[in-house]
């Protein structure tokens, strides 16, 4: 009942500032609004509230203009803690300014979202009316943008800055959010246009936002944070005259640890935004590809503003010095007059977020856009930081058991793909050790290289995409062979398991293809008999059937599956040219499977280097063989290929452990002569970026922002389609014994075809 009066009491005092009559400007409401604190026990119905009065707002807000009298309020609280700095920052007055920042974005958040039109929005004056080529210079909200710009780049990080800094950076991240309710091939309306050309204190923007992003102090923990939201309200309900405004300042009070009750989603346990969090998600909407429409704004660089400033930032070392020495950088304010930032502590916070979303976009951005962060961060030798995260999240993807986002799969994939482009990094890769990856399932590792590990795990990704028609998707596995074929160039040492992997991943896309073949034969027989020869001028002409809609679609995908199988083999050829001394594990995998590679089994387009590999087969598995004596001579003269054969062997107690297999295959090795093997071109898949991008990192970002910061409300997940598992299984059949003892059953090992719908092939980036 105390709720339902409190309701009605906050709507009732909010009635002059949403309702019919134009508010004076020096009207003591506003200040009451921006001024108001209850406790954390209001917060629970903020949003019906917030509803309620927003509906008015809109529907009256494009004649009283009272709206804007608000933003004026908040733009003066917000100039005089700026003008007052860091030096002689009170926690009163920056408080204050974070409130009042708060106070406009909910209002403005919810008008946003309310309206999800052009013109709604100009109607009720959230955007300036006119096209995104107007001047804003006179706009109140390009006003207030430019002072939050301000703010971000000037304040320096402390305790009292902090709440405002935050603030500034969701503030700003609402007033950009009009382009998620405009049409991406159309300029978008107000003030986003005329910023994402902008280049006011662009070069500064970039640097101030890296550098929240990577010194800003690293959030509580969860106990902390509770104890510190407990002891927040607490002063809220104790503040003198926090109980007169009943729910109303539910809606507008600003505790850093109560956002999320206010803005996420119930039964969503989400911390509210940290400063990194707020900062990451601005870059990354301020630093986005220029739609198409306002690139004919734009002459000569195909960026701008904070865009164009992350392309040619360069190093601080030691957080004072650029990049290959100089004098020391002035620092003014949160940023640097310098041209660059320190990026060890800020490649050192993204691999911390990693494999969350924004940092993975951001980490992107950067090695993508920036040359002298690549080459920083390909050169650090401590890379397990960086790619063992992003091959966590590849492999949750694999074993969700509900498909994964498609963009954030590709994201991963993408990063996995760029840094394995590099052949130093990927030396580097083989080289560094991880003593065990708890989180892979299917073996207990123990100690591997973070290159061995990637193998695994990119293998691991195209069965779960081969197996369920829900997952099923080109990209994902043509990115996954394509590094895995990069990580082969220079894999001295490869890890048993990923031998296995690889080999196996092998017969996987074999299967596929005979699968694909069938059914194209099937739809052949099905579309009729062949046409009739006709005879000119004496001449017999037999014409080629014509195929169906269905097949071609078929023998597509099997000449895709073909292609796949061609590059795994040129990786396998890569190890066996480049390492064969520490190759044994794999030419193990390869007497293991070695009725893979017969003739029959090879697509033409293979047969090149089918050559080499049936080269080192001939050399090692006779070896082998009379190694082990008479008892071994499987009936086609080489090691046992059958289950039965594997039993006879056992029965007979002449089959050898691994170890003894291993050591014959070493033995054998003493006598191998590289010279046998055709040469290759070198190996070597690298990313390209399309020239529509945006088409598809665009709406990407802004979900991520979304989901990140709590922009809008959240919509529920779509239900997957299960994933089947049957089949016959793929994995450790052979006559040699399993490397490595398995820890659990091994998805890989049992593949299925799920014959469905293909989902389809992105369309942003290309390989």
């Amino acid at each position: 009942m105390g709720n339902a009066s409190s309701s009605e009491t906050a709507i009732f005092a909010l009635d002059p500032f949403v309702g019919i009559t134009p508010l004076p400007d020096d009207d003591p409401l506003f200040d009451h609004m921006l001024c108001a604190r209850v406790g954390a026990e209001h917060v629970s119905h903020a949003d019906e509230v917030l509803d309620s009065l927003c509906e008015q707002l809109e529907r009256n807000n494009s004649h009283t203009h009272n709206f804007q009298k608000l933003l004026r309020r908040v733009l003066a609280r917000v100039r005089e803690a700026h003008t007052l700095g860091s030096a002689k920052a009170s926690e009163e007055v920056m408080g204050g300014a974070a409130n009042a920042l708060f106070v406009a974005r909910i209002f403005l958040r919810a008008l946003l979202q309310a309206a999800q039109d052009v013109e709604m929005m100009r109607s009720t004056h959230i955007l300036k009316p006119g096209t995104s080529s107007d001047n804003v210079d006179g706009d109140i909200v390009g006003e207030l943008f430019r002072t939050l710009v301000d703010v971000v780049v000037d304040l320096e990080r402390t305790p009292e800055t902090t709440p405002l800094l935050i603030e500034a950076c969701l503030c700003a991240l609402t007033l950009l959010s009009a382009q998620m309710y405009s049409p991406l091939l159309e300029p978008p309306v107000g003030m986003l246009g005329g910023t994402l050309c902008a280049e006011y204190r662009a070069a500064d923007l970039a640097r101030a936002l890296l550098l929240h992003l990577a010194l800003a102090p690293a959030p509580l923990a969860p106990a902390a944070a509770e104890s510190n939201a407990a002891a927040n309200a607490g002063r809220g309900d104790g503040s003198g005259g926090s109980r007169a405004w009943g729910l109303l300042p539910a809606v507008l009070y600003l505790p850093r640890t109560l956002f999320s009750l206010l803005f996420i989603t119930p039964g969503d346990n989400r911390p509210p935004p940290t400063l990194p969090d707020a900062a990451a998600c601005l870059l990354l909407v301020l630093a986005q590809d220029l739609p198409r429409p306002l690139r004919a704004h734009v002459s000569g660089a195909p960026f701008t503003g904070v865009a164009a400033a992350l392309t040619s930032l360069l190093n601080l070392e030691g957080g004072t010095k650029a990049e290959g020495g100089g004098e020391d950088l002035e620092t003014v304010g949160g940023a640097s007059r310098g041209a660059g930032v320190p990026f060890a502590p800020l490649l050192a916070r993204l691999c911390a977020g990693l494999p969350a979303e924004a940092p993975v976009l951001l980490l992107y951005h950067l090695l993508h856009k920036n040359a002298h962060f690549r080459r920083f961060a390909l050169a650090r030798t401590d890379v397990d930081s960086m790619l063992v995260p992003i091959l966590r999240g590849v492999y949750d993807a694999a074993t969700a058991k509900e498909p994964p986002q498609p963009a954030r799969v590709y994201m991963l994939l993408i990063l996995v793909l760029m840094l394995s482009q590099d052949p130093a990094f990927v030396e580097t890769a083989h080289r560094v050790t991880v003593p065990r990856a708890p989180w892979v399932k299917e073996r207990i590792l123990g100690e591997v290289s973070v290159g061995s590990l990637a193998m695994i795990v990119l293998c691991r990704l195209v069965h779960a995409n081969l197996n369920s028609a829900a997952r099923r998707d080109p990209y994902v596995s043509s990115n996954c062979v394509a590094a895995l074929a990069n990580l082969c160039a220079c894999a001295p040492g490869i890890h048993p398991y990923a031998a296995a992997s690889i080999v196996g991943l092998y017969a996987r896309l074999e299967r596929r293809r005979s699968k694909l073949l069938s059914r194209a034969d099937q739809a052949a027989a099905a579309g009729g008999p062949a046409p009739l020869p006709t005879t000119v001028a004496g001449v017999t002409i037999q014409s080629a059937p014509r195929m169906g809609v269905e097949e071609e679609a078929l023998r597509e995908d099997a000449a895709q599956v073909a292609e796949s199988m061609r590059v795994v083999l040129e990786g396998v050829n890569c190890v066996l040219s480049s390492h064969m001394a520490t190759g044994t594990h794999l030419v193990y995998a390869l007497l293991e499977r070695q009725t893979l590679f017969r003739e029959d089994k090879v697509p033409d387009e293979a047969k090149d280097v089918l050559a080499n590999i049936q080269a080192v087969i001939s050399h090692f598995a006779p070896r082998v063989v009379a190694a082990a004596g008479p008892s071994a001579l499987a009936a086609d003269a080489t090691l046992p290929v059958t289950t039965a054969d594997v039993g006879a062997e056992a029965s007979s107690q002449s089959l050898r452990t691994s170890s003894e297999v291993i050591a014959a295959i070493e033995e054998a090795g003493r006598d191998w002569r590289g010279g046998v093997l055709r040469p290759m071109p070198e190996l070597r898949f690298t990313y390209e970026q399309e020239p529509d991008a945006e088409e598809f990192f665009t709406p990407y970002l802004w979900t991520v922002a979304v989901e990140t910061t709590s922009l809008v409300a959240e919509t529920g997940a779509q239900p997957a389609e299960d994933e089947d598992h049957s089949g016959a299984p793929v994995g450790a059949a052979g006559g040699l014994p399993p490397q490595r003892q398995a820890h659990a059953s091994d998805p890989m090992g049992a593949a299925a075809e799920d014959d469905g719908a293909q989902p389809k092939k992105h369309g942003g980036v290309e390989v």
